[in-house]
C-alpha cells in the first residue's frame, strides 16, 4: 500500500458516512481508509455498519479514542497510526472530488525522485490561481513561495510523507496552541531541506460549517492570537525570512483593529457593561503579536487606539453604537468571539 486517508473526527457521524460514499468508488489496493473517532457520543463504526452496511468494516478501518484528546492530538495520532509510505488527513465534512485518491497518487509517482515532505494541492481556499507546481526546500522558498497560507492551514490539501513527517512529530504538540499544529513538523523537515511541493492539481472543496452546527465554526479571534506563534518554530528562519513568513499568516487573517471590536461586542450580545479587562487584554494581544507584519501600520495603529479608547470607555461606546446603528449590522456580519473553538 502507497497511501493512508485518515479522517479525524467527532461527533458528525454522518459527515463521515458521506465523505466514506465518495471515497469508496475510488479505492484501489495502494489505499486504506482509517476514521480516528475522538471517542464521539455516537460510536462511528456502528454508525457506518448501520448506514452503509457490515461490509464497510472490511474497506475501513475505526480507531476509537477512550476519550476525546482534542483536535490537535487527534491530528497527531493519524500519523502515529500510519502504517503507509504516504498519509492524507481529511476532513470530514470537506468535498473530495470525483478523481482526487487517482490525482494524488499520480502526483507522488511524480515527484518520487524527489526528497519528499509533502505535496500540498489546490482548493477553493487559494485566492491565488496556481497555473503549474512550485518546489520548496528551505525556509527562505517558504517564506518567498508559499502563495496562501490558508491553503495550507486547511488540513485536507496536504498529503505528507510519513516517515520524514514522524521524525519530527514532537513539534506538533510544541504547535498545539498555534491552531496550526500540523504544520510544525513539515516546516522543520523544509529547514533541513526536504521538498514541499504546491501543486496546481485539485483534490477537495473547502465545506464553510453549518451555522447550526455550535463546534463546526472555528474562532477567527482565536485564530488571529494564536497563528503568530508560528514564527517561533524551531526552524532558523534566516534574516527577514520571519517577517515575510509573518505577513502569510497576517495577509490571509487581515483582522483589523475594529474587526475586534465588533466581534467584542457580538460576544458580549451588545452589553456593553460585560466588557472587562479580560476583553481588553486581548485586544492589546491581537494587535501585539502581528504588529510588525501588518500592512498600513500607521492606520492600524490609530484604529488600534480608537478602538481601545472605546472599549475603556464603555458610556462613549454606548453612545456611538446607538447613534451608528451600521456598527452592529457590522458587528453581525463578523464570526463568535471564542477563546477555545478547535
Amino acid at each position: 500500500m502507497v497511501l493512508t486517508i485518515a479522517i479525524p473526527t467527532y461527533n458528525r457521524p454522518d459527515k463521515v458516512k458521506n465523505t466514506v460514499l465518495r471515497l469508496l468508488p475510488q479505492l484501489t489496493a495502494d489505499v486504506k481508509i482509517v476514521i480516528l473517532d475522538n471517542c464521539s457520543m455516537v460510536v462511528i463504526k456502528d454508525h457506518l455498519e448501520n448506514t452503509i452496511g457490515k461490509e464497510v468494516s472490511e474497506k475501513v478501518e475505526v480507531v476509537r479514542n477512550r476519550v476525546n484528546i482534542g483536535a490537535d492530538s487527534n491530528f497527531q495520532r493519524c500519523f502515529e497510526l500510519c502504517t503507509t509510505p504516504y498519509l492524507w488527513m481529511l476532513g470530514d465534512d470537506d468535498k473530495i472530488e470525483d478523481n482526487a485518491v487517482g490525482l494524488i497518487l499520480g502526483e507522488l509517482e511524480k515527484y518520487k525522485h524527489l526528497d519528499l515532505i509533502g505535496i500540498n494541492f489546490n482548493s477553493n481556499c487559494n485566492t491565488f490561481k496556481r497555473t503549474a507546481a512550485v518546489t520548496i526546500s528551505s525556509t527562505a522558498e517558504l517564506a518567498e513561495k508559499l502563495d496562501h497560507f490558508g491553503n495550507w492551514l486547511f488540513i485536507s490539501t496536504s498529503v505528507y510523507k510519513a516517515e520524514e513527517y514522524l521524525k519530527h512529530i514532537r513539534y506538533q504538540a510544541w504547535g498545539a496552541y498555534s491552531m496550526a499544529s500540523q504544520l510544525v513538523p513539515p516546516m522543520v523537515a523544509i529547514s533541513k531541506n526536504k521538498t514541499f511541493i504546491l501543486s496546481e492539481k485539485y483534490i477537495v472543496t473547502n465545506i464553510e460549517a453549518d451555522e447550526d452546527d455550535p463546534g463546526g465554526k472555528w474562532s477567527n479571534y482565536q485564530l488571529a492570537l494564536s497563528l503568530p506563534t508560528l514564527i517561533e518554530a524551531p526552524v532558523g528562519f534566516k534574516k527577514d525570512e520571519f517577517k515575510k513568513f509573518g505577513q502569510k499568516l497576517e495577509t490571509w487573517l487581515g483582522l483589523y483593529p475594529g474587526d475586534a471590536l465588533y466581534i467584542i461586542l457580538r460576544s458580549v450580545n451588545y452589553n456593553i457593561d460585560l466588557i472587562d479587562d479580560f476583553h481588553i487584554y486581548l485586544y492589546k494581544q491581537l494587535f501585539y503579536r502581528s504588529f510588525l507584519f501588518r500592512s498600513n501600520k500607521k492606520f492600524q495603529a490609530m484604529q488600534y487606539y480608537q478602538c481601545l479608547f472605546l472599549l475603556k470607555n464603555k458610556k462613549a461606546l454606548k453612545l456611538l453604537v446607538k447613534l451608528v446603528p451600521k456598527i452592529k449590522k457590522k458587528a453581525d456580519e463578523k464570526g463568535s468571539f471564542s477563546l477555545f473553538k478547535r
